[in-house]
């Protein structure tokens, strides 16, 4: 199935495609659904103006000409939409909004992570990336609008450190770090 957004075509299957990707990721997301034969997880891009412009955002897969996106840095994206659209006092306590700004920062960004976290707003303004291992290990990364980024560790021997990062970059290899991989 293929839907015209802008000058994009684009080829879904079994998974969501949000927002204008002309000029990035909108804060009004259009969502497609079509389910076929292929596999629910990944997206199927058809055309080479979608390769330029998701090359700026992720690291894009082709396998027997078809080019593909990860389902969870879709999911992640549409997440971090939601947290975009939540209103003053969201949470009933005076939690603040977000900036379109600092969603799109943050939208650009998640799509460098080799693993994607859960994604949860917190009430004073920052996202929170977390990430959980079998064993019980936690680990989590709180950004804030000024793209400072705090890292959280608790192992499951009680074990806690919590320090600043620099950049995306750092929570790629923070999680490497945490997984063992």
């Amino acid at each position: 199935m293929e839907k015209m957004m802008g000058s994009l075509c684009i080829s879904i299957t079994g998974a969501i495609v949000f927002g204008s990707l002309s000029n990035g990721f909108s804060s009004q997301d259009n969502i497609w659904k079509h389910l076929t034969k292929n596999t629910e997880n990944e997206v199927y891009l058809a055309n080479e103006k979608c390769i330029n412009i998701l090359d700026m955002y992720t690291r894009i897969s082709s396998e027997n000409g078809v080019l593909s996106m990860n389902k969870e840095y879709l999911n992640n994206i549409q997440k971090l939409s939601e947290i975009g659209n939540l209103p003053e006092n969201w949470n009933g306590y005076t939690a603040t909004t977000f900036s379109k700004e600092f969603i799109g920062y943050l939208k650009q960004n998640i799509l460098m992570l080799d693993k994607q976290p859960e994604i949860f707003p917190i009430a004073y303004g920052n996202v929170q990336f977390e990430y959980d291992r079998e064993d019980g290990g936690y680990l989590e990364f709180e950004i804030s609008p000024d793209s400072v980024i705090k890292c959280y560790i608790e192992e499951p021997d009680g074990e806690y450190k919590e320090y600043p990062i620099a950049d995306f970059n750092m929570i790629n290899q923070e999680v490497k770090n945490f997984y063992g991989i």
